[in-house]
């Protein structure tokens, strides 16, 4: 758990960094952001803040229910 310390995680939508589990968007505080994101350069995580996360999970049930049940050509499978 010592390592997720070293990862700062960022959404891969909006942008907004993670720091103790607050969202933060670079135009709400752009120094503190840029401080963050100089501080751990490389080391991101990319996922989702919690407003695109419920975007997301609607979007993919959304998908699931309109391609379910798959239809598989009869040839597929020769």
């Amino acid at each position: 758990m010592e390592n997720l310390d070293k990862v700062l995680g960022i959404c891969c939508v909006c942008r907004k960094i993670r720091i103790n589990n607050e969202w933060l968007k670079e135009q709400d505080n752009p120094e503190l952001y840029g401080r963050f994101i100089k501080k751990y350069e490389g080391r991101l995580s990319h996922g989702y803040c919690p407003e695109h996360k419920k975007a997301a999970m609607e979007e993919d049930d959304k998908s699931r229910n309109d391609n379910w049940p798959l239809e598989i050509p009869e040839n597929y499978f020769k």
